[in-house]
């Protein structure tokens, strides 16, 4: 029997972040310094926002890698947690959709990418669509958006090492020793880079109070994007969880096919995952279908797995 159905304390984020990135409490201690409880939206789920301003604006994001290996739970939070808070706070949306940046990365890719891209196009548009949410996909692999992209890379004098590339969205002092990045990696992670800037947000969708509604994971890029911002007022920042893999061991987006939590899977799969995964990756996959659903009846198997195809259906491909 699943360990879900123990008691345990209340839910705290930062342990489970703890515990999904192997940080130390120093790395907690050190994050927990740069936010302040939210006041935009209070759940369980979420770690806080980087200061008090009142958003005009919501801009949120998939990270898209692996997802031509099939669509995962994770890539679902990115796209609706952004879309969710757009509809409580009654605000417009626009989700960047990083096909360009693949694409320069793994060229052999691209028609992979580009397909992908246009599937989870469909995939927010009918989220946004049920949210009641206005929404604008800003899709890097079109023209005007690659042009607006590149030209603020040139006017905030954007230069990544190699060095500052690998670690650019790393949350743990303890830089465990990478394979640095290569000359096509570094142009990828620039436009990551200026894609969390008030400057390129200004020339894109013309001057607001901005919020970026992402997983944590990108903190560390968002507070590095800070010293080419010396005109410019940083975007305020709401972190959520990432989402860990199934068995605990790693953030999702960054794991194997077999750790992920993958879409449209069978009723066994689904059993496997709620039956087999460590307490604290099931809370946390519950705390998601509660903020999906707030009657989702948490540590049952049956609602987990209709929450599971629920989710499921936004990806039909």
């Amino acid at each position: 029997m699943n360990s879900g159905l123990k008691l345990m304390q209340a839910f705290n984020p930062f342990q489970i972040l703890k515990k999904e990135c192997s940080l130390t409490e120093k790395d907690i201690s050190r994050i927990k310094s740069n936010f302040i409880d939210s006041k935009i939206f209070k759940n369980d789920f979420f770690c806080g926002q980087l200061d008090n301003e009142k958003p005009e604006l919501i801009i949120g994001g998939p990270c898209i890698r692996k997802d031509i290996e099939g669509f995962c739970l994770n890539t679902f939070s990115q796209i609706f947690i952004p879309l969710k808070i757009a509809n409580s706070l009654n605000l417009p949306c626009k989700l960047f959709i990083g096909v360009k940046e693949e694409i320069i990365f793994q060229p052999k890719l691209s028609n992979y990418y580009i397909k992908l891209g246009s599937q989870l196009e469909k995939t927010a548009k009918d989220m946004a669509k049920e949210l009641g949410v206005e929404l604008e996909i800003i899709n890097t692999n079109y023209l005007g958006y690659d042009k607006i992209i590149n030209e603020s890379i040139k006017e905030l004098h954007i230069h990544l090492s190699a060095e500052d590339s690998t670690y650019l969205f790393n949350i743990s002092q303890d830089r465990v020793k990478k394979q640095l990045h290569s000359r096509l990696r570094i142009m990828s992670s620039k436009r990551m880079l200026v894609c969390n800037t008030s400057y390129a947000f200004d020339k894109l969708f013309g001057p607001h109070r901005n919020l970026i509604v992402a997983d944590m994971a990108q903190h560390a890029c968002i507070l590095f994007a800070r010293k080419y911002e010396k005109k410019y007022k940083s975007p305020n920042f709401l972190a959520f969880l990432p989402l860990p893999n199934i068995s605990g061991t790693a953030r999702m987006f960054k794991s194997e096919k077999e750790e992920r939590f993958l879409l449209n899977k069978d009723d066994n799969y689904y059993k496997l995952i709620f039956e087999k995964s460590p307490y604290w990756v099931l809370e946390t996959y519950e705390k998601l279908f509660e903020l999906v659903d707030s009657k989702y009846n948490k540590g049952d198997l049956e609602s987990f797995t209709v929450m599971a195809k629920n989710i499921s259906n936004y990806f039909p491909y």
